[in-house]
């Protein structure tokens, strides 16, 4: 469906562009925000991501899922914040967690903070492999893809993750 919008749009259809950005406007912000941690930055970034997309729309292949292109952009619009932002605290917040339980949906607001806060301290290739597999229910060869990186990196980098994170969450959470 969105190939096709997008098809119309390179062919210099602006109402179809409207439609794509109607469309993936609110999982590309969440998704932005998973890095950024910042309403800011991450409306800034979605905005500079609808103008690449704008702008390279003649790069798009029709033989590739118009979902790879536009987050093979994200992916790198993302790298390229955290390079800038790298100086500064891996966790722009920290908190000292106690253990929580489950429960209220407050609680599970707050478990679910932990846990993008602990996704947001992985290192960047980390981070973004997980946001694929986990928010964007990507398959590994598809994170592959977007990504850049071999299978058995894309393999490697999760299971990095999976250890950092069950490391760092076990004694939080239970």
């Amino acid at each position: 469906m969105e190939n096709n919008f997008y098809k119309k749009f390179c062919d210099g259809d602006d109402t179809a562009f409207a439609e794509i950005v109607k469309l993936y406007k609110k999982r590309l912000f969440a998704f932005i925000y998973k890095f950024t941690k910042n309403l800011n930055d991450s409306e800034d970034l979605l905005q500079e991501l609808f103008i690449k997309i704008f702008k390279y729309r003649d790069f798009y292949r029709e033989e590739c899922k118009f979902d790879h292109f536009i987050f093979k952009i994200t992916s790198n619009l993302c790298k390229d914040y955290y390079k800038k932002n790298k100086s500064g605290c891996v966790l722009k917040e920290h908190r000292s967690y106690q253990a929580i339980p489950e429960g209220s949906a407050l609680e599970k607001q707050e478990r679910d903070k932990l846990i993008l806060d602990h996704i947001s301290a992985l290192p960047y290739k980390q981070k973004i492999v997980i946001n694929l597999l986990v928010y964007e229910n990507k398959s590994y060869a598809e994170i592959s893809q977007i990504t850049g990186f071999s299978i058995p990196s894309v393999k490697s980098l999760i299971f990095r993750a999976r250890n950092f994170l069950k490391k760092k969450l076990t004694p939080q959470l239970f």
